[in-house]
C-alpha cells in the first residue's frame, strides 16, 4: 500500500519531480491490455532491456556477455512471477514492470520483517507500530526510488540485517548449511561478504578459534557458485561472464595496481592508491549529508533522550554495527566509485535500519511525532541520490528541518529537567 502511495505521489499527481539525474528517464508508456488502453509515467533504466531479456526469458542469462550473469537467482525470482502473469495477456513490459514491483516489495517486506524480529525485547509490535516501521524503510530513500527500478541493490539491506538477526537469535549453521546460504550469493554479491564477516569477524574476541571449522563451513557455502559457473564452462561452453570484473573493473584494479598498470578509467573510477580512499573518502561525507535528518533525529533521540542505542557485546545492535564496518571497508577497494551508492551500502543502511529500532522503541508521544514528521517529510521530499547538488532544499525539506529543530529544543528541555530532578 505505501509503495502504491509512493507511485501516485510521484508518477501520477507529481507533488515532486521524480528525477532521477543519471541512467534512469521517465517514459510514458501505452499498453493495452484486457481490450483497454491507457498511459502511464515510469521510470526506465538504461539497464532495463539488460533485466527484461532475463525477466520475461530466463534462458538468455546464459547468453555469452549478459550483464547479469552472475545473479541467476535475483533474475529467475522475477522471472517466476513473470511467468505467472503471463497467463494473463498481459502486455511483455508491463508484466515485467509488474514483477519487478511486486518482488521489490517483498524484499522490504522481508526487511520489515527481519527489523522487527531482531528487536531486544520480546513483545510484539502493535499495528501502529508496524505500520511505522513499514513507511520508515519504505520511504527511505533506497526503497523509495529502488522499489521502482530493476536493480536489486535492495537486497543490500537484507544482507545487513540477516546475519546480525542469525546471530543474536543464536541460530547457527553449520557445514550442511553454509551450502544454502551459499546460494545466497547467487542473488546478490555481498552476501558472501557477510557470511565472511560472519564467519571470521562477527566474534572480534574469538576469531582464531576453531579456524577449521570455519573455513570448512567458508568453502562448503562457495560450491553453489562454483557449481553454478562450472556448469555455465561445462554445458554452454564458455567462459562466466562477470561485468562488474570484466567491464567496470571493480575490484580487480588492485592486480592491476601491484602490477603497475592502469585498465580501468572514467569519472568515477579511481584505481590508485590512496586515490581510492580519497575518492571514497568523498563519496562518505556526501552519503552523511543525504541522509543528515535521519542521522540528526537518531542523534538527538540517543544523547538527549532514554533512547540508548546498544552497543552491548553480542547484541543485535552489536553485530549490526560490525558488520556495517566491516562491508564499509570492503567497498572502500571497490576501484569505482558513482554518486552516493557504495557508502550507502553500509553506513547509509545503518543508519536507517538503527533510526527504525530507536523510534519503534520511542515512548513519548511528541518526540515520536516530532521525529517521525521530520524524517518522514524529509525522505518523502528527497531528490535522488545522484544529484551533483547532493541534497536539494524544497518545502518538504525545510519542513522537516523545522520539526528537527522543535524536536532538538524539546529534548533539551526535557534532559534539563531530568538532569535537575536527579540532582535534587
Amino acid at each position: 500500500m505505501l509503495s502504491t502511495f509512493l507511485f501516485c505521489f510521484f508518477f501520477i499527481f507529481n507533488f515532486i519531480e521524480p528525477n532521477y539525474i543519471l541512467c534512469n528517464e521517465l517514459v510514458v508508456y501505452n499498453f493495452e491490455t484486457f481490450n483497454n488502453s491507457f498511459n502511464i509515467q515510469y521510470p526506465k533504466s538504461c539497464d532495463q532491456n539488460f533485466y527484461h531479456q532475463g525477466f520475461t526469458k530466463f534462458l538468455n542469462i546464459f547468453l555469452e556477455d549478459y550483464n547479469y550473469q552472475a545473479r541467476p537467482l535475483f533474475i529467475l525470482s522475477v522471472n517466476l512471477v513473470f511467468q505467472f502473469f503471463d497467463n494473463f495477456n498481459i502486455d511483455q513490459t508491463l508484466n515485467a514492470l509488474i514483477s519487478t514491483f511486486l518482488i521489490q516489495n517483498l524484499i522490504s517486506l522481508i526487511v520489515v520483517s527481519l527489523i522487527s524480529l531482531s528487536r531486544n525485547v520480546n513483545t510484539k509490535l502493535s499495528i501502529t507500530n508496524q505500520i511505522i516501521l513499514t513507511s520508515i524503510i519504505v520511504f527511505s530513500p533506497l526503497f523509495k526510488w529502488g522499489i521502482f527500478d530493476p536493480s536489486h541493490q535492495l537486497l543490500t539491506v537484507v544482507v545487513i540485517i540477516f546475519y546480525p538477526y542469525l546471530l543474536s537469535k543464536n541460530i547457527s549453521i553449520n557445514v550442511k548449511s553454509s551450502i544454502y546460504i551459499g546460494l545466497l550469493f547467487l542473488l546478490h554479491r555481498s552476501f558472501l561478504i557477510g557470511f565472511l564477516w560472519y564467519i571470521f569477524f562477527s566474534d572480534h574476541k574469538n576469531i582464531f578459534i576453531n579456524l577449521r571449522d570455519k573455513i570448512s563451513k567458508f568453502l562448503a557455502s562457495l560450491i553453489p557458485y562454483f557449481v553454478y559457473n562450472f556448469g555455465i564452462y561445462i554445458f554452454l561452453g564458455q567462459m562466466p561472464y562477470d561485468a562488474n570484473s570484466t567491464y567496470w573493473g571493480q575490484f580487480v584494479w588492485l592486480y592491476d595496481f601491484i602490477r603497475g598498470k592502469i585498465r580501468y578509467e572514467s569519472e568515477w573510477h579511481c584505481v590508485t592508491v590512496p586515490q581510492n580512499f580519497i575518492c571514497y573518502f568523498n563519496d562518505n561525507i556526501e552519503t552523511l549529508i543525504y541522509l543528515s535528518i535521519p542521522l540528526f533525529i537518531l542523534l538527538v533521540n540517543h544523547f538527549l533522550g532514554k533512547n540508548k542505542i546498544s552497543f552491548q557485546y553480542k547484541s543485535f545492535t552489536y553485530y549490526l554495527i560490525s558488520l556495517s564496518i566491516f562491508i564499509y571497508v570492503f567497498w572502500s577497494f571497490i576501484g569505482w566509485y558513482p554518486p552516493i551508492r557504495f557508502s550507502y551500502y553500509s553506513v547509509g543502511n545503518l543508519i536507517i535500519i538503527l533510526f527504525a529500532l530507536q523510534f519503534i522503541e520511542l515512548e513519548n508521544f511528541t518526540i515520536r511525532f516530532l521525529s517521525l514528521t521530520s524524517y518522514l517529510t524529509y525522505t518523502l521530499f528527497l531528490n535522488h541520490w545522484n544529484d551533483p547538488n547532493v541534497v536539494v532544499y524544497n518545502v518538504g525539506i525545510y519542513v522537516s528541518l523545522f520539526f528537527l529543530i522543535i524536536l532538538f529544543l524539546y529534548s533539551i528541555s526535557r534532559y534539563k529537567q531530568l538532569k535537575n530532578k536527579i540532582n535534587s
